[in-house]
């Protein structure tokens, strides 16, 4: 794995704990509206503007262990980018990948966990 990959894997953990960050304050300030490019879209949260408020409170938490997650993983691999540069491409890479992949895992289960919410709501609404 090259430094260049590396790079670019930690913009991306980067970018998306800033969209997790920014989905998440939105969803606790209940200003997140329905849409269909930001949030978590299921069928369950679609059915009306109270269960995508549930959908998204419920998975707040999650999507902040996984930009928290991805915080962590990108600026891991750039204190060995200054410290070891030479010697830590690999660890690099091998951190950068294990960090996309938990943080992709913990907005998964958010999501898991905020359609069971969802699907509750929408049973009675």
């Amino acid at each position: 794995m090259t430094w260049d990959l590396v790079r670019t894997l930690d913009l991306a953990l980067v970018a998306i704990g800033v969209l997790m960050l920014v989905i998440r304050h939105k969803a606790l300030q209940n200003t997140l509206p329905r849409n269909g490019f930001a949030g978590l879209r299921t069928k369950a949260s679609k059915h009306c503007e109270t269960c995508w408020q549930a959908m998204h409170r419920t998975a707040a938490p999650w999507l902040l262990a996984g930009a928290v997650q991805a915080f962590v993983g990108a600026a891991t691999t750039g204190v060995l980018y200054l410290v070891a540069a030479d010697r830590a491409e690999y660890a690099a890479g091998v951190i950068a990948s294990v960090a996309f992949v938990v943080s992709g895992l913990l907005l998964l289960i958010g999501g898991f966990l905020g359609n069971r919410a969802a699907s509750a709501v929408s049973e009675h609404v």
